[in-house]
């Protein structure tokens, strides 16, 4: 199933965004950028609970060498798909124009919106039943 979350959202004269909570979907699988976005380089900031956050690193398999996830220069109103491992089990996110050594501030307030997909066996479905199976046994405890 997938779901559209609105933001988040940069505003005018800053880099970087608001954080959006992420935890409803299983993954990211697309960003729509905003018409109004003035054509800086996109990297991602990722956080557990909504006030830490870090900036998102790939690390590659065979060498170990890590480097910033970055899309070069989105168009204004594009959508980009992402890549599958890259928002697996996703908390909170900031995206930011530009890059934490360079940031591009931006002209006007721009609005993402982050298309997220749900599974069968989702995290959601996983917290629910978690908590059934802790409320019966503490059911059966206080029996």
């Amino acid at each position: 199933m997938l779901t559209t979350l609105n933001g988040p959202v940069i505003a005018a004269g800053q880099s970087l965004s608001s954080g959006i909570d992420c935890s409803s979907v299983d993954r990211i699988i697309r960003l729509l950028m905003p018409r109004e976005w003035n054509g800086a380089d996109l990297s991602f900031e990722l956080s557990l609970d909504g006030e830490n956050y870090s900036a998102l690193y790939h690390v590659s398999p065979g060498n170990f060498f890590g480097f910033p996830i970055l899309v070069p220069r989105p168009p204004a109103g594009a959508c980009i798909t992402l890549p599958p491992g890259m928002s697996l089990a996703l908390n909170w996110l900031k995206i930011r124009s530009g890059t934490s050594a360079l940031p591009v501030a931006q002209d006007v307030d721009c609005a993402f919106q982050l298309v997220g997909e749900t599974t069968a066996g989702s995290k959601m479905q996983r917290s629910i039943a978690d908590l059934d199976a802790r409320l019966k046994a503490l059911e059966a405890a206080a029996a």
